[in-house]
């Protein structure tokens, strides 16, 4: 938790204002309160596994702003993945095959894998903005990525989300996980939308966190 919220400390100490946020991969909402201290708005919180989206929208429960939505985003709407499910609360699961995740972390295990069908991060938000009509798409400033691996395919099916918001905050790994993002990748992707990578931390394992700002 501490690691996304680490964002919004970094946009204060920018001086850049925020109030409205999509995360994808929100797993059991663990920084609904923390949301609220920091005064965010309006927030679509976006989670696949069943277990997790439970308690997610048990945690917004009574605050109607806070959106809770069972998803898996991916660049394409309506393809099925196999989604491996990891048994450290699901905070591990992605839609790509763990790798060298299972070597870097040999006590976390992938017992399960289950069939799940991926929508565009782009129509996620415009559903949701069809059924609240005093919510527009292009209200979002921040967008938070925690997928393990899977970041270029959900930045690469919100290209259009990606035209309003001003701040991207995403976990950077290498090769825990078959086909990942790499931090080359992700920087070719956001500096065609005018990002830049203000901060990065990674661990001595290879994976972290970056804050890419639109300039």
């Amino acid at each position: 938790m501490e690691g996304r919220l680490l964002v919004f400390e970094q946009l204060k100490d920018l001086g850049r204002p925020f109030a409205n946020v999509v995360q994808v991969g929100a797993n059991r909402g663990q920084e609904v309160s923390a949301y609220e201290n920091y005064g965010i708005d309006w927030a679509i919180m976006v989670e696949p596994q069943d277990d997790a989206f439970d308690k997610l929208r048990k945690r917004v429960a009574g605050r109607p702003r806070y959106i809770a939505v069972q998803a898996l985003c991916a660049n394409m709407d309506g393809v099925e993945y196999d989604f491996y499910v990891a048994d450290n609360k699901g905070q591990s699961s992605s839609l790509l095959k763990p790798t060298r995740h299972q070597v870097e972390y040999p006590k976390i295990e992938f017992p399960t894998q289950v069939k799940l069908t991926s929508t565009r991060l782009d129509t996620l938000v415009a559903s949701v903005a069809e059924r609240r009509p005093e919510l527009s798409p292009d209200a979002f400033d921040t967008l938070l990525i925690d997928v393990q691996g899977a970041e270029l395919k959900v930045l690469m099916g919100a290209t259009r989300l990606l035209q309003h918001v001003k701040h991207v905050f995403t976990e950077v790994s290498y090769d825990l996980y078959e086909g990942g993002a790499t931090l080359d990748d992700l920087q070719g992707f956001l500096r065609a939308f005018g990002f830049q990578l203000h901060f990065l931390q990674l661990n001595r394992r290879g994976w972290g966190d970056g804050l890419f700002v639109k300039v």
